[in-house]
């Protein structure tokens, strides 16, 4: 041979590259999984606010022309909203009030009109709806839980009649 040198790499620095560039992708693995974990944890804990939200933004609603209410053994409630065209502020349970229930079934909260039987989905991902009058008879206490994954977020309302 003339002195010429071969070009190229040898074994050894293929086998340092190969495992440096085993070690990088195990890292950005590792890096990919927690940003995943991170990011469905933060969807889950937002998706759960947002339905506790609605839950108690219709509540809200509802309550605040709610006359009187009827809490039932099963976790659902009915409230006697002062309907037609001169409220009168008597609890009648009948035309021309507005008799509305709230029930949970199959994990979604739903709102039903009782006169017409129209059925409205408040919530989705609701674990537990409970439902409790206190000593006096007039005040609901309200507990929605929601859970989506892991994240479970609970919540409770206190209402007084007027």
């Amino acid at each position: 041979m003339s002195g010429r040198r071969e070009t190229g790499f040898t074994l050894l620095e293929m086998l340092v590259a190969a495992m440096l560039t085993v070690m990088l992708a195990l890292i950005v693995g590792r890096s990919w999984g927690n940003i995943s974990n991170a990011l469905g944890d933060c969807t889950a804990r937002t998706r759960a606010a947002q339905e506790l939200r609605l839950t108690l933004s219709s509540l809200s609603r509802d309550l605040g022309s709610t006359l009187a209410f009827t809490p039932l053994d099963d976790g659902r409630v009915l409230l006697c909203l002062d309907g037609g065209d001169l409220p009168d502020g008597l609890a009648q349970w009948a035309e021309p009030d507005e008799v509305v229930e709230y029930v949970l079934r199959n994990g979604q909260l739903i709102r039903r009109l009782v006169h017409d039987g129209q059925e409205f989905l408040v919530a989705k991902g609701v674990d537990a709806f409970a439902v409790r009058s206190l000593a006096n008879g007039r005040t609901l206490e309200l507990t929605i839980r929601v859970r989506y994954g892991d994240i479970l977020r609970e919540t409770e309302l206190t209402w007084s009649q007027p």
